[in-house]
């Protein structure tokens, strides 16, 4: 009788990973494709084992994109959301809305978790923070160190990656493949503020490297004075804030061209006021937001012949970069 229930239960547990790597394969096959852009390195998630460790830009997400209903709402940890999202002619997707309930219709989305409770902070805003099933990828053995070298490290030049997933019907997510972006970047410290908070530069210097890291001649439209970037909030920051936009040089972009191996070094003096946040109704020089405010530079030009984003590794006004 126990070696009869021993078969049953191996047979039954069996079955179950059959099922599993069926609808794996059956959502791979079936689903839509989109492509999704991992966020720069995380110095904590580096490679492990047999799988690397990814984060997504929707990884976390301003709770301004939730639907109306829900943001007066306290939401578990756990609970399902629904992100619709937005392709573009690259196939890469953006988040547009946030719901409890599936989209009707042809829209595209992904099912995702929250992974801590959220409610509606003081200020009107914070951050939804979701996994969706797509936060490991596992590769061959022995090609883990290879793709942890290009991706890089802090202080180094990273590479993205850029993850080909498959969407079903229900908002599942299952990685198929991967590519790399065909940028590089590398973010540094020229210049740190003097410790004294009421000097008048309070903020950092910061040098970005560009590098076309394909084997494609590329072009890019650039803006006098670094002008073609924009800052972003990311998830440690309790509300979103934006760029004052003063001072910026609003003149049509330079085509620069970016052979492979050629790169570019661009200076963001953050005590510039075209860099000043918009905080607490004033404008403010980053330097001087709390420690829990990071940022990321991101290319804002409309390009279609790169595959994918340009954006930073993410930072501190005062030059700490994680």
């Amino acid at each position: 009788m126990k070696k009869a229930f021993l078969v049953i239960a191996i047979t039954f547990q069996l079955a179950a990973l059959l099922w599993m790597a069926l609808s794996r394969e059956y959502v791979v096959q079936t689903g839509e494709m989109v492509k999704i852009q991992t966020a720069p390195i995380d110095p904590r998630d580096l490679f492990r084992g047999d799988f690397v460790r990814l984060d997504y830009d929707f990884s976390a997400l301003p709770s301004k994109l939730l639907a109306g209903h829900l943001l007066d709402q306290e939401l578990k940890k756990g609970q399902a959301l629904y992100v619709t999202l937005q392709k573009d002619s690259r196939g890469l997707v953006k988040p547009v809305s946030v719901s409890d309930m599936k989209p009707d219709g042809n829209a595209l989305f992904v099912r995702g978790r929250l992974i801590r409770n959220w409610t509606k902070n003081k200020y009107g805003s914070s951050t939804l923070a979701l996994k969706y099933g797509i936060e490991q990828y596992f590769v061959e053995q022995g090609k883990g160190i290879d793709m942890e070298n290009r991706r890089g490290r802090r202080n180094q030049l990273q590479t993205p990656m850029i993850m080909q997933v498959a969407l079903s019907s229900s908002g599942t997510a299952i990685i198929k493949d991967h590519e790399w972006g065909d940028f590089g970047v590398k973010l540094t410290v020229q210049r740190q503020p003097e410790r004294d908070a009421d000097i008048t530069e309070a903020s950092a210097v910061l040098q970005l490297e560009l590098k076309n890291v394909s084997r494609r001649n590329l072009v890019l439209p650039l803006k006098p004075g670094a002008c073609s970037f924009r800052i972003q909030s990311i998830k440690t920051a309790p509300r979103e804030l934006a760029l004052t936009g003063e001072n910026c040089d609003q003149s049509d972009p330079e085509q620069v061209a970016f052979n492979p191996d050629d790169s570019r070094v661009f200076t963001f003096d953050l005590n510039q006021a075209q860099w000043h946040v918009l905080y607490k109704d004033e404008h403010t020089p980053m330097g001087k937001l709390p420690w829990d405010y990071r940022f990321r530079l991101i290319y804002d030009e409309s390009v279609e012949h790169i595959n994918g984003d340009i954006v930073s590794q993410a930072f501190h006004g005062r030059g700490q970069i994680d």
